[in-house]
């Protein structure tokens, strides 16, 4: 059943893009078992060829439009395609990612590393809470090595060079801990939109989760180095004080931002985040514009608590580190 049934070269080209979308779409599913990161990388490209075989397959099957206007829409949609998939494959790894060295290594806790990064050309152009593709060339690397992996940015806009904080999930991960000092990677980017570009004024509720602190600490950076104020209330849940990164700190950035308040949240401590605790730290958390990162648990719950204390979802903003 798998099997064209019919010679014809628009079924082969259905049957093909069918093929590759399972394939590619297969690591996504539980299944088959915890996703490996550069399995998943090798088997996403095949989006590429699933993409140019479907639009093939429907422009030869194609029999609503008259034919010129059929021909005109599909060759638009396949250039696109072809241009998107020509972009990603091409420009973005090769002409759109920009040299920089690695100048100095933190260790902000024992399996938490941030990166400061010195431009070697073009500095990168972002704003606070955007993340970026971080390719390294350090030959050194027990993995890694040449694999682009997302961190979000920890640096000011403001900054002269950048900063990433990295933590130890995994095989490249890990390796990165150990990164040789001066030597390269490369930057593709910026991505993301997890803060407004323009600042409204309006009270804000944070709530990260471990390593999902890194685009509020961007923020955090940036606001204190403009000197700008804001009302917004940052919760960092951790499991207990060891993982506590970057609290100093964030403790001297908040002392320094008007309107600015930090409340720690320790999981053995105090249990599971719930409304109580919310209500008893920050008041006035049902009015305020919510945007919650870490894992997924922790999205979950934060969510559910919001909504249940009724929270319009189009005011919880949220993102997630994990890898699918």
């Amino acid at each position: 059943l798998l099997v064209p049934s019919r010679p014809d070269v628009s079924t082969w080209l259905g049957w093909l893009a069918l093929l590759a979308m399972m394939i590619f779409l297969a690591p996504s599913f539980a299944f088959f078992g915890e996703p490996n990161y550069q399995r998943w990388r090798w088997l996403h490209r095949l989006a590429a060829l699933a993409v140019i075989a479907a639009l093939a397959h429907t422009f030869l099957l194609a029999r609503t439009l008259p034919p010129a206007a059929n021909a005109i829409i599909w060759l638009v949609l396949s250039a696109g395609a072809i241009a998107s998939v020509a972009y990603r494959l091409v420009f973005a790894r090769r002409v759109g990612r920009l040299p920089y060295a690695v100048e100095s290594i933190a260790a902000p806790a024992g399996n938490v590393v941030e990166l400061t990064l010195r431009p070697m050309g073009r500095h990168l152009g972002y704003v606070a809470g955007q993340f970026v593709y971080l390719t390294p060339y350090d030959e050194s690397l027990a993995a890694g090595y040449r694999e682009e992996h997302p961190y979000t940015l920890t640096s000011a806009p403001g900054e002269p060079a950048l900063r990433v904080a990295i933590k130890d999930l995994g095989d490249a991960t890990h390796a990165m801990q150990s990164i040789t000092p001066a030597s390269e990677v490369r930057i593709e980017g910026p991505y993301g939109a997890f803060f407004p570009r323009s600042e409204s004024g309006e009270p804000e509720l944070w709530i990260a989760g471990g390593i999902g602190l890194a685009p509020f600490l961007g923020r955090l950076r940036d606001l204190a180095a403009r000197n700008r104020r804001i009302d917004a209330h940052l919760v960092y849940c951790v499991q207990d004080e060891t993982r506590a990164h970057f609290r100093s700190e964030l403790e001297q950035l908040v002392s320094r931002i008007p309107g600015a308040v930090l409340t720690m949240h320790y999981f053995y401590r105090q249990g599971p985040l719930d409304a109580r605790f919310l209500l008893q730290h920050c008041r006035d958390f049902v009015r305020r514009h919510a945007y919650v990162c870490g894992p997924e648990p922790l999205l979950e719950r934060a969510q559910a608590i919001l909504a249940g204390a009724g929270v319009a979802r189009r005011r919880i903003v949220t993102e997630e580190l994990t890898l699918l």
